[in-house]
């Protein structure tokens, strides 16, 4: 199986706390490129820091995407098709 993953937005703004947003496009392909499963699965994040801190907003992009991510593992429908041969 194939996980393809094209990012729709990723996003950061700085203002009094650094907020994030990430936003994913997955396509889940079986044997022969067949797609399983398709949608879109997406994370925010809100984080204090220093300003223009290369370290906040490293950690906002991170966090913004591993919540996708874990969005995208409770969606029944992509677990469903994991299981698909």
């Amino acid at each position: 199986m194939i996980l393809d993953a094209d990012i729709v937005n990723l996003w950061v703004e700085e203002a009094q706390v650094y907020k994030g947003e990430a936003r994913l496009r997955f396509s889940l392909k079986g044997a022969g490129g067949k797609e399983l499963w398709a949608g879109l699965a997406s994370g925010s994040s809100t984080r204090w820091g220093r300003s223009k801190s290369r370290d906040n907003y490293n950690e906002v992009i991170s966090d913004s995407l591993a919540q996708a991510l874990a969005g995208l593992m409770g969606e029944a429908e992509f677990r469903k098709a994991l299981h698909t041969r």
